[in-house]
């Protein structure tokens, strides 16, 4: 009788340890939970208190070069320049992700990218992207620029996606998406022989700019 009673209280103590191990365990996560979450809480409404802007896109320059458009055929690289801002004065942006599309109204004829860039508080970088990878375009689209270069203009846009990582000191970095839109750009071609080569018309175009999703 004295070992069954010895061992139900070994038991019992046993039982005990193991609920206060539990209950320590599971209090300890909860600590951490709660710290994490009121972190992420914090650092949300810091930046929310911060409002840092979107970069500022521009494009100055558009060349074409070895370009041909017919109803079988869209042949072209395109160099498209680039000004790209930070109008922020407290918070730093690094740039990457980039891709960027030469359009014809809204298809997509040649893709490019370009180097991934940090950007200091109020400051610019001038890039260049080669846009040189062709795509895939339906008849109509290269006959419909065809006839818009024998009459010497032919009427682009330029998309852009790009990821910006927002950095503020020893704060968190804050992570958006954006789509960038560059329309009506003009480009002159001064012959209309094959491989022709083009320039921007006038002084460039300001982007809109407005919040996209992960790509």
């Amino acid at each position: 009788m004295a070992d069954s009673g010895a061992g139900s209280s070994s038991r019992s103590r046993s039982r005990r340890w193991c609920d206060d191990a539990y209950c320590c365990v599971r209090g300890v996560f909860w600590v951490i939970l709660v710290c994490f979450v009121s972190l992420m809480v914090i650092v949300g409404i810091g930046w929310y208190v911060m409002k840092p802007h979107e970069p500022v896109f521009q494009v100055g320059s558009v060349s074409v070069s070895n370009f041909t458009a017919s109803d079988s055929e869209l042949e072209g690289k395109y160099d498209v320049g680039l000004t790209i801002k930070n109008p922020n004065v407290k918070v730093k942006v690094w740039l990457d992700r980039f891709k960027v599309w030469v359009c014809y109204g809204e298809t997509r004829v040649a893709e490019g990218s370009v180097e991934a860039m940090y950007l200091e508080k109020m400051s610019e970088k001038e890039v260049v992207s080669a846009v040189s990878k062709e795509l895939d375009v339906n008849g109509k689209v290269s006959g419909d620029m065809g006839k818009e270069w024998r009459k010497e203009v032919v009427n682009l846009n330029v998309t852009i996606q790009v990821r910006a990582k927002y950095e503020y000191g020893i704060w968190p970095s804050s992570e958006r998406f954006f789509d960038v839109y560059c329309s009506d750009l003009d480009v002159f071609f001064s012959a209309k022989s094959n491989h022709a080569t083009g320039k921007l018309l006038g002084i460039g175009r300001d982007c809109r700019v407005q919040l996209g999703f992960s790509h």
